[in-house]
């Protein structure tokens, strides 16, 4: 006849058995979680993690959290007299991580004027605030094939950078939509000569799929 001692230690026994599974699906999810959080939250701070480690945490499926987690694209809109965002004037803004300073680049999109869209280019230095670009302004791009592509720099107003000559528009689109390219911006402040340049990384098409989503 079976005690009770030794039926205790049989259901301790099936309950050891029965938890394990449960208490490892648990870790595991958590885990997950908790990836995700960091991940995000470092890109949100600008942290030193590089973008291309951000998008290699989500599987080349999952567009739509990539958009919601890892998109550097953000939607804007031009402000009014008021300081009122306007609706009809939106653009997709992004910022290249670079040193010392970093690059801000907007993509507007097309209208009467500019059939292809255009871009706006400036730069923030580490206290967050716009550093004025002085001419001449150059911006060079270098993607896998190892050749450099110079950038015809339409004007350059109140320092901010406009590009809106479509092939050139059409160009830095296509850099874009590549996975990675090396950039090179260079201008004059204080009466002299700087540059910043780093590097663009992503998946093929991305640029594009956050025009079409965003805009």
């Amino acid at each position: 006849m079976t005690s009770k001692y030794e039926i205790a230690i049989k259901w301790s026994f099936y309950s050891l058995v029965l938890m394990l599974p449960i208490s490892l699906f648990s870790v595991s999810c958590s885990s997950k979680t908790n990836t995700s959080q960091i991940n995000a939250t470092d890109y949100e701070e600008n942290d030193s993690i590089a973008l291309a480690k951000i998008l290699e945490d989500w599987p080349e499926e999952s567009d739509e959290e990539r958009f919601e987690y890892a998109n550097p694209w953000r939607l804007n809109h031009f402000k009014n007299e008021w300081g009122e965002e306007n609706p009809n004037a939106p653009f997709l803004s992004t910022n290249l991580q670079s040193t010392p300073w970093d690059i801000n680049l907007d993509f507007v999109p097309s209208d009467d004027i500019t059939p292809a869209g255009s871009f706006r280019l400036y730069i923030m230095d580490s206290d967050g605030m716009k550093t004025d670009l002085m001419g001449p302004v150059s911006m060079y791009v270098r993607g896998a094939d190892g050749e450099t592509y110079s950038l015809e720099i339409t004007g350059v107003r109140d320092g901010i950078v406009f590009i809106e000559d479509p092939a050139t528009v059409i160009a830095l689109k296509e850099y874009l939509n590549n996975e990675e390219f090396d950039f090179r911006l260079e201008f004059e402040k204080y009466l002299e000569r700087h540059s910043t340049q780093g590097h663009w990384s992503s998946t093929p098409g991305f640029f594009q799929r956050a025009v079409d989503k965003l805009l």
